[in-house]
């Protein structure tokens, strides 16, 4: 089915349009929602680094204040000596929890914490009526055993007895006297308040749903809330084997991120909701989606009556166009519009009154290579020729030379057949050669053996194209006028060869040649030459082919080179 121009614009116009409206939104949205999830987990992991950060330096606090004690000489003298204790307990406990209570009302740290220091004798002293931990504790702690025994120096863990019932942060460090050997510890208990995440961590957002801290067997240390999070062994069975991941957490879809902390084999992570934080950035995804469905709403309208405007000059166009190859060139196009529109009619107009010119021009040329190619025939086949030819035909049959007199006559009847029967104006270089050959036999059986034709001719420009009859009047000149008065045999040398472009044709006799001012007149204006064969064949040339390809004359008193110029192809 054929549609008009105009349906064919709209329809282009509705399909491009229809494309990036389907293409664009989902590309769109594939690539805002990665870029969302990228930035999310970005900003996620860079939020847990910065709780984990807080958390480092919550620890950190803790390390410095357990220094005072650590490094205290007095305290270290109460704990390495049994007998002090034994005569004044009462001393040394006031003393050591004085020190104890000066330290937390100081404000030496800004949560709220408990601390116990105990010797490698089993006396427990802090500022509590209640003792968070017995002597059966220590006694039975692995924790503690490893403090007192000098194995380690430092353990971190989420309560006093290690047990699940409470989560808190616990510091338990040894005491060392001047020997380096341990004579007791200090454990320092971060207390988790109701108003604080995880113990006074201060960054706060209010996407992230929970925070907690996990060891490395999964167990939970510390929770942002009271109660502990129900899904946090899935959660670490999760993000064994990485740092991000977006998962369903308590059946809504999260973004869970985590983060080492140094001091310890602990591991914070983070949850937040993905819809939350996500909310603003999928606002403006969708608000772009609709604007660009009604951005292309609009240019589908505004192309349709544009599509009316544009193609209503086109189809006047076309009409004009119509007429134009129907063989009307007296029809020139008025059509008026945009700017492009009427450069185009202009261009039309201006085109078909080249193609008149050039229609005349080919029927100028077209007739006078018709005229040449007749005078071309002409010149070879006149009846002085003729008449020349048949009474020689005549004397040798006088004669009774017969066999000479048959070889001239077929001689003649096939130059004839090849110049006037077949006349065909474009022909093979190798079939002007041949025709060149019979012409020479001919004129052979007229004048004897006074001259002679060789051919020096490369085989492989057999196919080249070239006017027939252009090398014939070139030849009868030098018959004619070359050799005329010369007293030794002509020899007639017929060259061909080519380079790039260009096949040059040659034909150079032994004859008198030119005189000087000849020459002169002859390389000035060919035209204004007197012998006709060589103007007649710088015309064909000048139809034939293009300002590159001419006829060049050489000569002096010991011949005449003739040399022609010519493009190695030609359009039949």
């Amino acid at each position: 089915m054929k549609l008009s121009i105009q349906k064919k614009y709209s329809l282009a116009i509705i399909l491009v349009a229809l494309i990036p409206l389907i293409i664009v939104p989902i590309i769109g949205y594939a690539y805002t929602t990665n870029v969302i999830r990228e930035k999310v987990i970005n900003l996620s992991l860079q939020q847990v680094k910065r709780y984990g950060k807080a958390f480092d330096e919550v620890m950190d606090d803790i390390i410095v204040g357990s220094n005072s004690f650590s490094f205290d000489s007095e305290v270290q003298n109460y704990l390495a000596n049994r007998d002090i204790y034994i005569k004044k307990p009462l001393e040394v406990s006031k003393n050591i929890e004085s020190k104890i209570h000066s330290m937390q009302t100081t404000n030496w740290y800004t949560y709220d914490v408990e601390t116990v220091i105990a010797d490698s004798f089993g006396n427990i002293y802090n500022t509590n009526y209640y003792t968070p931990i017995s002597k059966e504790v220590i006694g039975t702690s692995e924790s503690f055993q490893k403090i007192l025994d000098g194995s380690e120096h430092f353990i971190w863990q989420n309560d006093w007895t290690e047990s699940e019932s409470d989560h808190s942060l616990v510091l338990i460090r040894s005491i060392k006297d001047e020997f380096y050997n341990s004579i007791g510890l200090i454990g320092i208990m971060v207390k988790p308040s109701k108003n604080d995440r995880l113990v006074s961590l201060n960054v706060v957002d209010d996407n992230v749903n929970h925070i907690f801290i996990l060891d490395d067997k999964g167990q939970m240390i510390l929770n942002d809330r009271l109660n502990p999070v129900g899904s946090a062994s899935g959660i670490y069975e999760n993000m064994k084997n990485q740092d991000s991941a977006i998962i369903y957490v308590d059946d809504v879809k999260s973004v869970v991120t985590k983060t080492d902390i140094e001091l310890t084999n602990w591991t914070i992570y983070q949850v937040q909701s993905y819809d939350a934080i996500t909310y603003d950035l999928k606002s403006y995804r969708n608000l772009t989606i609709v604007m660009n469905g009604v951005f292309i709403i609009v240019v589908l309208v505004a192309s349709f009556f544009m599509s009316k405007v544009i193609t209503k000059a086109i189809v006047e166009l076309s009409q004009v166009m119509s007429k134009v190859s129907e063989g009307d060139l007296k029809v020139r196009a008025a059509v008026t519009g945009s700017e492009e529109i009427e450069a185009l009619s202009d261009n039309f107009n201006g085109m078909v009154e080249r193609i008149e010119t050039l229609i005349k021009k080919v029927e100028v040329e077209t007739k006078a290579k018709e005229e040449k190619h007749f005078e071309a025939l002409q010149a070879q086949i006149n009846p002085h020729f003729l008449l020349n030819t048949l009474n020689g035909i005549k004397w040798l049959v006088v004669m009774k030379d017969n066999q000479k007199a048959e070889s001239m006559l077929m001689a003649l009847g096939t130059l004839l057949e090849r110049t006037l029967g077949k006349n065909k104006s474009i022909i093979t270089l190798e079939d002007e050669l041949q025709t060149l050959r019979y012409y020479g036999d001919i004129q052979s059986y007229r004048y004897g053996e006074s001259f002679e034709l060789i051919f020096d001719v490369d085989k492989s420009l057999n196919h080249v194209l070239v006017p027939a009859l252009i090398l014939q009047p070139l030849v009868e000149n030098s018959i004619l006028h070359g050799f005329t008065g010369m007293d030794k045999k002509g020899i007639i040398t017929i060259k061909a060869y080519s380079d790039k472009d260009y096949v040059y044709l040659q034909v150079i006799d032994n004859g008198l040649g030119m005189d000087p001012e000849m020459l002169e007149l002859y390389k000035k204006n060919i035209q204004n030459a007197t012998r006709i064969g060589i103007r007649s064949v710088d015309e064909r040339i000048s139809l034939y082919y293009d300002e590159t390809c001419h006829l060049i004359i050489d000569s002096s008193h010991t011949g005449t080179q003739i040399t022609l110029r010519i493009r190695d192809y030609l359009e039949v």
